[in-house]
């Protein structure tokens, strides 16, 4: 089976984009998390914390939808993406503690 160059290049460009807007993702929904656990725990801002919830899981599918709308390689980009982020996320967390 051959691919076209027009094709490959496609690709690249959306593993390109989905690469960064997966680990932006992934940091933001992970420091969300620990912003809204925080907020529960301490029993500060219960709505607050509700909507962050709410928010980081509409950012997340909504970047992992487009992701899969864009094809099988940006999907995956994506889902690493994420993992980077959640890694950066968790790195942050332990050293400000």
């Amino acid at each position: 089976m051959e691919m076209d160059h027009a094709h490959v290049t496609g690709m690249y460009w959306h593993i390109l984009w989905a690469l960064p807007a997966g680990v932006l993702t992934g940091w933001l929904h992970f420091r969300m998390l620990r912003i809204g656990t925080e907020a529960l725990i301490h029993d500060t801002a219960t709505g607050r914390a509700l909507g962050l919830t709410a928010l980081r899981f509409a950012l997340t599918i909504a970047v992992l939808v487009l992701a899969a709308l864009a094809g099988a390689p940006a999907l995956i980009a994506a889902g690493c993406g994420l993992a980077v982020g959640r890694a950066i996320a968790m790195r942050a967390a332990r050293r400000s503690q």
